[in-house]
């Protein structure tokens, strides 16, 4: 059975902040993913009160699974690159330690 894919919340404000026109704030952000219709189901799957929308606000890099994600908003794991393909943290620790030897 195939997993479903993963997208970071970040995605899906951003999603918001394109329909809005700005960065949501915490009752826009709640109106928005409350919203329904035919061509926009709620993103995630119930209503969220304010207090769930301002956690969802805070915590943007959290992983998610999402029927919805697009091929561009999808997580990827880092075995599932490829080779060619390194990590940026991984790029940036190894940077930090190269000023360190110095």
């Amino acid at each position: 059975m195939a997993q479903l894919p993963k997208m970071t919340i970040a995605f899906v404000i951003r999603r918001c902040t394109l329909t809005l026109g700005h960065r949501p704030n915490t009752a826009e952000f709640t109106q928005w993913a409350n919203h329904e219709d035919a061509d926009h189901p709620r993103p995630f799957g119930r209503s969220i009160s304010e207090r769930e929308a301002a956690l969802i606000l805070g915590n943007q890099d959290r992983l998610v699974t999402a029927r919805s994600a697009q091929p561009h908003e999808r997580h990827v794991e880092q075995h599932e690159l490829p080779d060619n393909v390194i990590s940026l943290s991984a790029a940036r620790a190894e940077k930090t330690g190269r000023r360190q030897k110095r």
